[in-house]
């Protein structure tokens, strides 16, 4: 175990750190920038086809695409009830605050760490079943956090314009 954890790269520890300081800032209501929004959603997604394509066969798409499928419509749920506002002429947007961004980020993180380490470990187990569960499980993660930037620009769609220089005062 000690050696899972040591043997991990450098970039690792500062990923997880900013990770845990999101998520803990997402629990209160905050203002955050449409590109700042983009960034996690569109690296795990772009993560989960890398996975498939690198360790699986091509007829795994099938349950890649199922699995980011229910992934977008689990985290479209998750915006349900937050409080949103947005600001169209600084594309800020404030969301309420919630626990599930600090979860979720640590969810992809561990799912992600665990297939980092196991594809490190044992090579010879690229492509068998059980870490294909696995990442089927993290691809889910990320198709909730790509399901919760949709829905976010969804409603920015429906609402209207909020001055959130105004209101951060």
């Amino acid at each position: 175990m000690i050696e899972m954890i040591s043997d991990a790269p450098s970039y690792v520890w500062p990923l997880l750190a900013m990770l845990l300081l999101g998520g803990w800032k997402s629990r209160k209501p905050h203002i955050i920038s449409w590109k700042t929004l983009l960034i996690m959603p569109s690296l795990m997604f772009a993560w989960s086809l890398y996975a498939l394509a690198a360790y699986y066969s091509p007829l795994s798409i099938c349950l890649w695409a199922l699995s980011i499928s229910i992934g977008i419509w689990l985290g479209s749920l998750t915006t349900r009830n937050l409080s949103l506002q947005f600001d169209k002429q600084k594309h800020l947007l404030e969301i309420g605050g919630s626990w599930i961004p600090l979860i979720l980020s640590l969810s992809i993180f561990s799912l992600r760490y665990f297939l980092g380490a196991a594809y490190g470990l044992y090579p010879h187990l690229k492509g068998h079943l059980a870490l294909f569960a696995v990442e089927n499980l993290a691809t889910l993660v990320s198709g909730m956090l790509t399901g919760r930037l949709f829905s976010f620009w969804q409603k920015s769609k429906r609402s209207s314009h909020t001055d959130l220089a105004k209101a951060a005062q």
